[in-house]
């Protein structure tokens, strides 16, 4: 993958992860569910990255 594509995908997931813990601040997803998508971010990152 091309430096610029990782360097996308980085920006795309921290805006997703600032998204998130903006969610869970409002109560519109819970603390389980924000736990499970930061835990599950580099198993995202890798399988984007085998594509």
């Amino acid at each position: 993958m091309d430096d610029k594509y990782f360097d996308s995908l980085a920006e795309v997931v921290k805006t997703f992860l600032k998204f998130s813990k903006n969610c869970l601040r409002e109560g519109i997803i819970s603390q389980e569910i924000y736990m499970d998508i930061t835990a599950n971010k580099k198993q995202f990152i890798r399988e984007t990255l085998n594509q």
